[in-house]
């Protein structure tokens, strides 16, 4: 007879199954999504070269451009329609995968459940698959939402002057980015269907199944606040809201026994020193380590509009309250450097955030076209200067790229750090814009 440890492992091999499925379909269907749009990409590529230094106002009036976004638009509204196919299969079956799991893991140890939750009673009751549920609100502006960031992001490479293969690329990278959310979306919701559908079975049957508990998969993927609740026992009472992309699940806790599982902190102190430090980041495990706070801190919790409260990973400087690093100032973003001082550069200022704040861009078109995002116009746009004694560089993607809601959280921090401003890089490395804090 198999053990409870050998059973959880088992069934989570299982939804991991049905998630590498699901999203080998989305994939699939998204190449050929892909292949159907390159020739109108090569097309206007073609158009492009043609012209000795295109300007974006050239670009706008190309047929091709409006050709590709025209079909990219179209192509998208058919994939965000079968994403919605595929997130209403998916929930449905995991939900269905959970109920046979639960009775499956009882029956082992010679239990029944004599409430049995149907399928549907389940998706009912989940709130973010409801037709008027956030969840839905942000699947419909798929379409819309990724075919305005490949014309952003055209028009950036025509105003950098861009050639020929990093416009190419630039097509590659934002269409990969529409690829991303429709995973993100799929797993997500399917594996809270899965967990929720397993917490409906123990609440009809708590007089054999007291709680739940937290099984994560303890690699090296694990994120430490999963780690942190891994093994724990919880009521029925309490779902288990778990962040984006999280693949752990719950496993019931039977009220007459249960075998004791390793918590996620035990785990964790059997791995060597480097494994250590290459979960937690270096700067977090030191900090750690000297006992600045406590294993169970790292997890927390952030409100989310889809799905409510869901599990986060606590940021350095909040565990320390003292001091802040460079990693913990982008901890949940992307790379992050030191940079050589910055000594009268010029730019074109065109935003000023209650004069704490000052942004410049390398380009004047891209700081006209910033300055709305920052409250300004573009006739307030001025050429200028800039020096950064000690800036932050970040490597940004062009899906964040001027994005606010992406660089308000990193400037935030940043500035109560030894930087006295930030520049952010694109990751192709040709577009970047400076922060200059008014310290």
């Amino acid at each position: 007879m198999p053990t409870a440890t050998e059973l959880a492992i088992a069934f989570k091999k299982a939804i991991d199954r049905q998630d590498a499925a699901a999203l080998m379909r989305l994939a699939k269907t998204y190449r050929e999504l892909y292949t159907r749009l390159l020739p109108k990409m090569d097309s206007l590529i073609l158009a492009m070269s043609k012209m000795e230094e295109p300007t974006t106002g050239q670009m706008y009036r190309l047929a091709q451009y409006k050709s590709l976004l025209n079909s990219v638009e179209e192509e998208l509204a058919k994939y965000q329609a079968y994403v919605e196919i595929e997130i209403r299969a998916e929930t449905r079956a995991a939900a269905e995968l959970a109920i046979k799991q639960t009775n499956a893991y009882l029956a082992n140890f010679g239990l029944e459940m004599p409430q049995t939750i149907s399928t549907g009673a389940v998706i009912n009751m989940l709130g973010y698959l409801q037709e008027d549920s956030p969840l839905w609100k942000r699947l419909s502006m798929f379409s819309s939402e990724h075919t305005s960031r490949l014309a952003d992001a055209l028009t950036e490479g025509v105003a950098f002057g861009y050639n020929p293969t990093k416009v190419a690329k630039t097509f590659e990278r934002i269409m990969g980015g529409g690829l991303t959310d429709a995973m993100r979306m799929t797993r997500t919701s399917m594996m809270y269907a899965h967990r929720e559908a397993s917490r409906a079975q123990y609440v009809a049957n708590e007089d054999v199944v007291d709680g739940w508990v937290w099984w994560s998969s303890k690699d090296a993927s694990t994120c430490m606040a999963c780690l942190v609740n891994h093994g724990k026992v919880f009521p029925n009472s309490q779902s288990m809201n778990s962040h984006y992309n999280c693949r752990c699940v719950s496993i019931p806790h039977v009220k007459i026994w249960s075998e004791p599982e390793q918590t996620g902190e035990e785990w964790f102190s059997t791995l060597s020193e480097a494994q250590q430090k290459e979960m937690m980041g270096a700067q977090t495990w030191d900090a750690w380590k000297e006992g600045k706070f406590d294993f169970s801190d790292l997890a927390t919790r952030r409100h989310d509009d889809v799905y409510g409260e869901m599990l986060a990973r606590t940021p350095l400087q909040d565990l320390i309250g003292n001091g802040v690093t460079d990693e913990s100032i982008t901890q949940d973003y992307d790379t992050v450097e030191t940079g050589k001082p910055i000594k009268d550069q010029t730019v074109y200022r065109y935003g000023d955030d209650s004069g704490k704040v000052s942004f410049y861009s390398l380009e004047r078109d891209y700081a006209e076209e910033y300055a709305s995002v920052r409250g300004g116009v573009a006739s307030d746009v001025r050429k200028t200067s800039v020096n950064i004694k000690n800036p932050l560089v970040v490597n940004v993607s062009s899906i964040n790229f001027s994005d606010p809601d992406y660089e308000n959280p990193i400037i935030e921090r940043a500035m109560r750090s030894k930087h006295d401003g930030i520049v952010f890089v694109s990751d192709d490395g040709y577009d970047r814009f400076f922060v200059k804090f008014n310290k």
